[in-house]
């Protein structure tokens, strides 16, 4: 939970460059960066449910940022998605060849040198008042969750 809520709490934007599979915990953590760019290669899946397990807390973000059905056939069936589904769902901002993954995420993070470290901060506030405040108490839940099973 607390590395969930630093991520969302950070002043300074966090991207996500995926050169591989995201799967369970590591679909959970780029869902709580702030950008994300995939390798055309990398796959997302949250697949714990095959191993008896319920992919609560990845849940939590993922469900707050993707339609119900997906999220549903996602946690259900052990979906994985390739990198362009993910980015037709909104998980990722970008799709690129597997050795350029790295680079076009630094490359967007050079674009924050020229902002407002205030207003960038700012600007994260509101996005989390605007429906990710209630993401430490679904959080929460996921690790009882998680502890029960």
């Amino acid at each position: 939970i607390a590395l969930h809520l630093a991520m969302v709490n950070c002043p300074k934007p966090i991207i996500a460059a995926v050169e591989g599979d995201a799967l369970g915990g590591g679909f959970s953590l780029v869902e709580a960066c702030d950008l994300a760019v995939g390798a055309e290669s990398a796959r997302f899946a949250i697949p714990e449910i095959l191993d008896g397990l319920a992919p609560a807390m990845g849940l939590s973000g993922i469900f707050a940022n993707l339609p119900k059905k997906q999220v549903m056939a996602l946690g259900l069936l052990g979906q994985k998605l390739t990198a362009k589904e993910a980015l037709s769902m909104g998980m990722l901002n970008a799709v690129v060849p597997k050795e350029d993954a790295l680079g076009y995420a630094l490359d967007m993070a050079t674009g924050f040198e020229a902002l407002s470290p205030t207003a960038v901060r700012f600007y994260k506030e509101l996005c989390a008042d605007m429906g990710m405040r209630d993401y430490e108490n679904l959080l929460k839940m996921g690790q009882a969750m998680m502890i029960s099973l």
